[in-house]
């Protein structure tokens, strides 16, 4: 399997763009880079991005049943 450093990139008509890194950590820096006023919001984005690096979301459909079991305390906070 192979893991990309970008998950997405957006770039407008004028040249901007956004990139949404896969490493968290890389991608906290990068929005506190764009929006330093905003680091308390980002600091609970990636809090809740953290609480997921354990957890498969993608491998779920064919994870053991030890596997889902798990998840399954992290899986309400898809619902917030």
């Amino acid at each position: 399997m192979h893991f990309y450093d970008k998950l997405v990139q957006v770039e407008l008509a004028d040249g901007r763009r956004f990139v949404a890194h896969t490493e968290v950590d890389r991608l906290e820096a990068y929005l506190k880079h764009l929006a330093p006023e905003d680091a308390s919001v980002i600091d609970e984005y990636i809090s809740a991005a953290r609480s997921f690096l354990s957890v498969d979301l993608l491998g779920l459909p064919m994870a053991s049943p030890w596997q889902t079991l798990k998840a399954l305390p992290k899986l309400p906070l898809l619902l917030k």
